[in-house]
């Protein structure tokens, strides 16, 4: 419980990469933990958004993606 709220506690301040590594860390330790496995799903978009700019951000939508230059 406790790791869950460290990582919920990062989410809501925006420290999404501590937050990820706090619940991938312990989703390790407890496999089964529901709200773990959620966090880090949801925490995933964000720390390759931050960590990367431009069309990476749109990767995990799910409709197609074109570039102008296409058009």
């Amino acid at each position: 419980d406790a790791a869950v709220k460290l990582a919920q506690c990062y989410d809501r301040m925006q420290r999404y990469e501590e937050a990820y590594e706090v619940a991938k860390t312990w989703l390790r330790v407890a496999p089964a933990n529901r709200s773990l496995q959620g966090l880090v799903h949801g925490l995933e978009l964000h720390v390759k958004g931050n960590r990367v700019d431009g069309w990476e951000r749109t990767a995990h939508l799910s409709h197609d993606v074109r570039l102008a230059s296409d058009c």
